[in-house]
């Protein structure tokens, strides 16, 4: 009795409430929300589908499954973090999600703003990138690690115990009362889901290493899953907004293509399309994402690299994307690029229905490309061909977003950076690199009048730093001036280690020499800040700084030379970085460099354990276990775990359970936890 009163008093208000609100004075068109809550009202100009969208464009002989997903093969790809199933510790990672209460956890700790799903979300990121790295690799042990990982998800009914759809309709919805700490059901179903869908998506990876009875049990499982969260879902109209998996759609596609099932794809991909097209307005903003308050950004740019993605596994199966769609999908690629540049005019878009997940808090804005959207560059690039605008805050925070999914954007389901186009321009881009550092100089730089110029230099100090006068007329005129180059380390010619002064003092005559033969001294993007000008400083038409980056007599990386010459700690700290930003030949580089610099370093049990991994997930075994022996030998307690695991079940090695104790012990010794599970006894 009191829901149905409640449903009448909302009906009231909300007819009350949007009565003629719509911009062309006529009412808007009212339904009710997908978890039978609240109403939910749109105008005529929200709704514009496209009539090449509603002919079915796409038949079940159009399909063609190509065996890996969104690839006909899986090939090594740099763009995933290098994890791998020779470590433990990966595989405890992902074991951690095998049997795991996601629903007593969502109760626990999550709310209709915030949902802490890393517990699930992140092993079966580790999962898909360590399979990915094993089959890319050809490493079988890790083939079947990855395998034995997969059944033992399916035996113990991962995530089935989470609330399902049909179940999540009876629930309250998100933000119920405007609440923004009320819990949301939606939130619980939409993760175990996701997390799901990319469970069917490496088993669509491993299906050909699966046997008969392996096959049974897996495919037991998906069927199972599939029917209590996606079936209720098949060709359903999604009131507002497009979210991850393409409002389930993603995952769909990965179920026809587990079952073989052309129909079922085809009538998703159609489907889908004509959803896009209702979503997705003209202008190119999106239902509701775009129009969430101070996230709007986020969601707009979360919304287009999920429709970015699934229409990138359309075309590669065969469909062809209506034009009016694909237009739609370039808009919406230059709203994410106004957002960037011009957060206030994108923000100006109003939007004429109801909104009742907008945030209107500024303190809980967020003004930036979204982290999760890890490859929503390259999506852009090979699905429509726009590039995507400089944004320092995304960039800087996909770098962490990478390190915790992996590489996998999982909003998707796959690792756009490794899709067959991606790795292609990575080649290209490699060789055209290569040709230009041999074969070219340093580009010519034009100059004007307008540009501060060098009268006269007073002191050099170092290669990047001088002490010079600027002449009239000039904002920065002046006398005695601290001059550095803009971007530019060069090795210290003051005060360092030996090895660091000797290359200093060195690049310090030869800038000495290049400004007193100089003709013309320019400054080109130029600051002032209370100690020095900062600049480019361009010697006759020429980037200095360019130049002597192109001599390896400078970096333009702050702090290289000590890490390079003085210190291995710095090193090590520099590989440690790259290795989180995914730059995997740097990582090495600078591992490496920390033991020549210091062969009998107490950090060097940390360096070989690194080298171990990254030299693992390059396919090159022998020397992944010289580093691994390496770091055990001095004491790297995950090290000796590792090995005394790879003695164990003979993974790159010869099977030796009295090697396998023997290490399993040094690292039970060292505060494993892990070991005598491992070794089944008790030291």
């Amino acid at each position: 009795m009191k829901s149905l009163l409640l449903i009448l008093v909302l009906s009231l208000l909300s007819i009350q409430s949007y009565a003629g609100s719509c911009p062309d004075g006529s009412d808007p068109v009212k339904s009710i929300s997908a978890d039978g809550t609240y109403f939910v009202f749109n105008c005529p100009d929200q709704v514009s589908p496209d009539t090449d969208t509603n002919k079915g464009l796409v038949k079940s002989n159009d399909i063609s499954f190509p065996g890996k997903f969104y690839t006909t093969e899986i090939s090594a790809c740099n763009a995933l973090v290098p994890v791998s199933f020779s470590s433990n510790s990966s595989i405890n990672f992902v074991k951690g999600l095998i049997g795991y209460d996601w629903h007593a956890d969502h109760s626990a700790n999550s709310n209709s703003q915030n949902v802490y799903h890393a517990k699930i979300t992140e092993p079966i990121n580790m999962f898909m990138a360590a399979t990915h790295n094993a089959l890319g690799n050809d490493n079988q042990a890790n083939i079947n690690t990855a395998k034995n990982l997969l059944i033992e998800l399916a035996k113990t009914d991962t995530l089935y115990d989470s609330i399902g759809y049909v179940e999540v309709k009876k629930k309250p919805g998100c933000y119920a009362g405007g609440d923004i700490n009320a819990p949301c059901w939606y939130h619980e179903y939409q993760f175990a889901s996701n997390v799901f869908s990319n469970y069917m998506i490496t088993a669509l990876w491993l299906k050909d290493e699966l046997d008969a009875q392996e096959f049974e049990i897996v495919d037991k499982y998906i069927k199972k899953m599939y029917k209590k969260f996606l079936q209720p879902i098949e060709l359903h109209e999604e009131e507002q907004g497009f979210y991850a998996m393409a409002n389930g759609g993603t995952s769909i596609l990965a179920y026809a293509s587990w079952t073989n099932d052309k129909e079922l794809a085809a009538e998703e991909i159609n489907h889908r399309f004509k959803e896009m097209d209702r979503l997705f307005y003209d202008d190119g903003y999106i239902n509701n994402n775009s129009f969430r308050g101070y996230r709007g950004q986020w969601y707009h740019s979360y919304g287009l690299d999920i429709a970015l993605g699934y229409v990138y596994i359309a075309k590669l199966w065969g469909a062809e994307v209506p034009e009016k769609l694909q237009n739609k999908l370039v808009k919406a690629s230059e709203v994410v690029n106004l957002a960037i540049t011009d957060w206030d005019k994108f923000k100006s878009r109003k939007f004429s229905g109801e909104n009742h997940n907008a945030i209107n808090d500024p303190n809980n804005a967020i003004k930036h490309t979204h982290q999760f959207a890890i490859a929503i560059d390259t999506l852009m690039k090979i699905v429509i061909g726009v590039e995507l605008e400089s944004d320092p805050a995304y960039l800087q925070k996909r770098k962490y977003q990478i390190g915790k999914s992996n590489g996998i954007d999982e909003l998707i389901g796959f690792p756009p950076n490794c899709t067959l186009e991606a790795l292609k321009t990575e080649t290209e881009q490699a060789i055209n690199i290569s040709k230009t550092t041999q074969n070219s100089e340093t580009p010519k730089v034009t100059t004007s009048d307008s540009d501060p110029s060098v009268s006269k230099v007073i002191e050099v100090i170092q290669g990047d730093k001088f002490i010079v006068d600027i002449a009239e007329p000039h904002e920065l005129a002046g006398t005695n001036i601290n001059l550095n180059l803009r971007n530019i380390d060069a090795p210290d010619a003051v005060r360092s280690c030996p090895k660091q002064l000797e290359l200093g003092i060195k690049v310090k005559d030869i800038v000495a020499q290049k400004l007193a033969d100089a003709s013309s001294i320019k400054l080109k993007n130029f600051r002032k800040t209370s100690k020095a000008v900062i600049a480019d400083v361009i010697i006759d038409g020429k980037d200095l700084g360019a130049e002597l980056i192109g001599k390896r007599y400078a970096s333009d990386e702050f702090g290289y030379w000590k890490a390079y010459f003085c210190s291995a700690l710095q090193a090590i700290n520099a590989g440690n970085a790259f290795n989180q930003t995914g730059d995997y030949e740097k990582a090495i580089f600078w591992y490496e460099r920390a033991l020549v610099l210091d062969p009998e370093g107490s950090n060097n049990s940390q360096a070989t354990f690194g080298l171990s991994g990254l030299y693992s997930m390059k396919g090159d075994t022998e020397k992944s276990l010289e580093y691994l022996k390496q770091s055990a030998n001095l004491g790297y307690m995950q090290a000796e775990e590792d090995l005394g695991s790879a003695f164990m079940v003979g993974n790159g090695v010869k099977k030796d359970t009295s090697e396998a104790k023997y290490w399993l012990k040094k690292a039970h010794e060292h505060g494993s936890k892990n070991a005598e599970n491992i070794c089944r006894c008790e030291f």
